[in-house]
């Protein structure tokens, strides 16, 4: 058991004044409501000698390490949220951080999102996280998703000491699920976007026939003799009746959730000139969401999703994604 916790590193994302305070500037409602529980959360891992990592943002002051949509916060003489040294990159009151902690700075919603993290937790032979912190829609989503794309064994999010602006929202990102696209919508979009002269992009999973390249959630679902979910020349694999890839499209190979992680789309969409991106598919808590959230964290200039040509397990978890 004590191998265990020495394997486990607990992540406390976003836990800062700015997020946390009736006055911070970017204030998340839930977010006081958890700092007890937080608080525990950290004790009880120092106790089991977890590894304690504070992922924090801690802009400057100018507001250039931001993403585009957040730089009109930031100017000469106006305290931005969580600029570097300000009260509200603070930790919030009742936290703080111990000798053996390790801190990172981030400066995008996920906390692997150019960072050294995964490295450093490598190096420290860590397998398993536990994660806390604010909010859950957004950088805790982002976070948990790359640690599973990074194939850490066990990944946890702790729901009593994490939170969103609303009950409501908190919950409906824990509980999301999937389910098949609008295809009729996303049959037009592809012709609209081809009469006006748009690029069309088919991102695809086609996986290796034993799983050798799948989360490690999923390989248990390929072995020799079984054709596992859209293995590479199998049916599954093709795109769905009425959707095809014509000669001036391009195929983009995942296979992870985002459409951006480990694969060359970035630099291929910068070679192509591409500022703007539309996104259909699905599902939308998952790839479509992880995709978005990676386009905006590599500063495209608009970043859209066309509604009912994407879609999840219910039209409540699907409608909740944008709320």
């Amino acid at each position: 058991m004590a191998d265990k916790w020495k394997q486990t590193a607990l992540l406390v994302i976003d836990m800062q004044n700015d997020f946390i305070r009736e006055d911070g500037l970017m204030r998340v409602d839930g977010g006081k409501a958890i700092v007890p529980n937080v608080i525990k959360v950290v004790e009880i891992a120092r106790q089991r000698g977890v590894l304690v990592v504070w992922v924090v943002r801690e802009h400057d002051s100018l507001g250039r390490d931001v993403e585009l949509f957040r730089q009109h916060l930031y100017s000469a003489g106006k305290v931005g949220p969580t600029s570097k040294g300000s009260k509200g990159a603070k930790l919030v009151d009742g936290l703080v951080m111990k000798e053996r902690d390790y801190k990172v700075v981030k400066t995008r919603f996920s906390a692997f999102f150019n960072t050294h993290l995964h490295s450093f937790l490598q190096t420290e032979g860590i397998k398993s996280l536990v994660i806390v912190g604010v909010q859950t829609p957004n950088c805790i989503r982002q976070t948990v998703f790359d640690a599973v794309a990074l194939d850490y064994a066990n990944v946890s999010v702790i729901v009593d000491a994490t939170a969103a602006a609303t009950p409501d929202v908190h919950v409906g990102w824990i509980e999301s699920r999937w389910r098949e696209s609008h295809c009729p919508n996303v049959i037009k979009a592809v012709e609209i976007a081809r009469q006006r002269g748009i690029l069309v992009i088919w991102v695809v999973r086609e996986n290796d026939s034993l799983g050798r390249d799948v989360e490690l959630f999923r390989r248990h679902m390929y072995s020799a003799g079984k054709v596992g979910p859209a293995s590479k020349g199998s049916k599954g694999a093709e795109l769905v009746d009425g959707l095809m890839m014509k000669e001036r499209d391009y195929k983009v190979v995942k296979t992870r959730f985002s459409a951006f992680f480990n694969t060359h789309l970035h630099s291929f969409l910068q070679t192509e000139g591409i500022k703007s991106l539309v996104i259909v598919g699905v599902q939308t808590p998952n790839c479509i969401r992880q995709t978005v959230f990676d386009a905006v964290g590599l500063d495209y200039a608009n970043v859209s999703v066309i509604v009912d040509a994407t879609a999840a397990a219910t039209p409540d978890v699907h409608v909740g994604m944008f709320s």
